[in-house]
């Protein structure tokens, strides 16, 4: 069996687990976890990160091909530098050689590290052994604190394209007055909800929890429509055979879905849209499998420097 170890980092987490390069499927026992604060030192967000990697690498008891790296943006994918500023979230790490400083609080020095953005991650692991599995073309999405996305074809990421937009992804990008980032994650409903209400919520899962039930209903079905109209004409230039939807937020697909596919049936598109289910064991797998040295190099060259 060759091994390698996927990690997947968020804002305020890391977890790390062995999976199987020939399965995708992530290995028993070896998934450790821990809380990160991203607003500590160099030293000590380095040496949090170590330490589920180090459990894994234990757990496993066998040599591994490398660390792949779901990471969040911004970030030098291709030489491991990251480029945080500006966001409250790991400032200390800018302009940081990630793979080169993170290597002498591993237990072997020697590993090879290879990164990817966390959303890209997700994709490629639902592309893997997910439910784009069998399909060529997949447009990936994850709804959480922020809004990832991350178009996928063969099971590669598609970054310069001219059916998607520059970097393949999509949080950027205009949407009414603002971005589409401050649209489709949880803070549009935390804010719409105060305007609504004057109630403080600290997320969906309590929103949907002890909201207002007509209010609720009212934000997940504007939600909806709006989501369906800004992906609207990157449905109709990718052509995607499937839309998986991840993260937190997809939980709730069930309120969003009656909006989302109203909005794209009058304009006569019809494309299968599923929630993913394997949530962060998708990001996991998609990451470790950038040790997998012919997918390694079919994407190095591709991935975005942001």
């Amino acid at each position: 069996m060759s091994v390698a170890i996927g990690v997947d980092i968020g804002g305020t987490h890391i977890t790390s687990c062995g999976v199987d390069l020939l399965s995708g499927q992530l290995i028993e026992n070896s998934r450790f976890e821990r809380d990160v604060d991203s607003g500590a030192s160099k030293e000590e967000i380095l040496s949090s990160w170590a330490e589920p990697i180090n459990a894994t690498l234990r757990a496993l008891g066998k040599p591994v091909e490398g660390v792949g790296f779901g990471m969040p943006g911004s970030f030098n994918y291709k030489d491991g530098i990251a480029l945080f500023s500006n966001n409250a979230k790991y400032e200390a790490l800018y302009q940081v050689n990630v793979r080169h400083e993170l290597k002498s609080y591993l237990d072997d020095h020697y590993l090879e590290l290879r990164f990817i953005n966390d959303a890209s991650a997700f994709a490629v692991g639902t592309a893997w052994f997910g439910k784009a599995k069998y399909h060529e073309r997949a447009l990936c999405l994850t709804l959480g604190t922020g809004f990832g996305s991350c178009f996928i074809e063969q099971g590669k990421p598609v970054v310069q394209s001219k059916v998607v937009p520059e970097h393949g992804c999509l949080w950027y990008l205009p949407f009414r007055d603002s971005i589409a980032d401050d649209y489709f994650s949880t803070r549009w409903f935390v804010s719409q909800y105060y305007q609504r209400t004057g109630i403080r919520v600290r997320g969906v899962k309590e929103l949907i929890k002890s909201g207002d039930p007509e209010v609720v209903i009212a934000l997940f079905d504007e939600f909806g429509e709006n989501m369906a109209r800004f992906i609207y004409p990157w449905i109709r230039r990718f052509q995607p055979d499937i839309i998986v939807v991840g993260g937190n937020i997809s939980k709730a697909w069930n309120l969003i879905k009656p909006s989302f596919d109203a909005y794209l049936m009058v304009r006569e598109i019809q494309v299968n849209v599923v929630t993913s289910g394997l949530m962060v064991d998708a990001a996991i797998s998609g990451s470790a499998r950038l040790n997998d040295t012919n997918f390694w190099e079919s994407v190095v060259h591709e991935l975005p420097v942001q």
